[in-house]
């Protein structure tokens, strides 16, 4: 977000012509926000490296999130739950294993949404486990009834 904010203000101003850039937020006091602004795009990136690396996501380390979907609430976090205990039956805490949780964007097109993320320093546990099981996962009984995927790396965690 920070580098399309500092191209789009360099596009604000071309040549001698001065240019302006209004970002609208509903919360403006946000570290975020104030650390762009005052610090520029490098500090703000470097930080924004800095927690990735604390929390194991990409670059620093490898993260892989689990969706599901369904018109009920209750089966998508269900089927999540199964997942994660067939996960917890042989992860030796090379993975570590977040959810269920709803998703960010609880609700899209009638449907809730929930998710369950893996987080590795290195890629490789991450597909050891997800080979290792997921046909021990593509046969639950709620995989057939719910909408589910894998994203390795998810560019967002909407």
């Amino acid at each position: 977000l920070a580098q399309l904010i500092t191209q789009v203000t360099g596009r604000a101003g071309r040549g001698k012509k001065a240019g302006e850039v209004f970002i609208q937020t509903s919360q403006p006091q946000h570290e975020f926000w104030q650390d762009l602004i005052n610090e520029g795009y490098p500090q703000t990136a470097q930080k924004l490296l800095e927690q990735r690396k604390e929390m194991l996501m990409p670059p620093a380390g490898s993260l892989c999130v689990i969706r599901a979907e369904d018109k009920q609430e209750q089966l998508a976090i269900q089927f999540l739950t199964e997942v994660l205990a067939i996960f917890n039956q042989h992860n030796q805490q090379q993975v570590l294993l977040l959810g269920p949780v709803p998703a960010i964007m609880e609700k899209r097109a009638g449907r809730y949404r929930a998710q369950l993320l893996l987080s590795s320093q290195h890629r490789k546990p991450i597909h050891q486990l997800l080979d290792h099981y997921i046909d021990v996962i593509s046969a639950l009984k709620l995989a057939r009834k719910v909408r589910w995927s894998i994203d390795i790396d998810p560019i967002d965690l909407l």
